[in-house]
């Protein structure tokens, strides 16, 4: 995704009909650059779908494993734990637990994710 985005942006920096000669400008063919410019753009529109696509199969894997483990430890814990702690409140820690895994942790997964590879863009550029 940024790699594309950034490569659009040094694409236009360097062929935009503004930085061309008086000679250049003669020859400029504005319809092969708009067909050029759009499919740049398609390809940063695909690939930021697929990225999407990805980040949301990962986290709902993990969200699962995650659910997984929390109810395999609530399952098998001692009977003293539910005497002493009561069900409301086991319910209740279960679902904002449940709630955080689901729609939390993406959000700021995928805003980390996103920084990361911007700070990488420009440590490249």
């Amino acid at each position: 995704g940024q790699a594309s985005r950034n490569s659009i942006e040094i694409w236009l920096k360097n062929d935009a009909p503004q930085r061309l000669t008086e000679d250049d400008k003669a020859a400029f063919d504005s319809k092969q650059f708009f067909t050029q410019f759009t499919i740049l753009i398609l390809i940063l529109v695909a690939m930021t779908f697929f990225r999407a696509l990805a980040f949301l199969l990962v986290s709902t894997r993990a969200a699962r494993n995650m659910f997984n483990q929390l109810t395999h430890n609530i399952m098998y814990s001692k009977m003293a734990f539910f005497d002493k702690t009561p069900v409301g409140r086991i319910i209740n820690r279960v679902s904002q637990d449940v709630w955080a895994i689901d729609e939390q942790l993406p959000l700021y997964s995928f805003i980390f994710f996103e920084y990361f590879t911007y700070l990488l863009s420009l440590i490249h550029i």
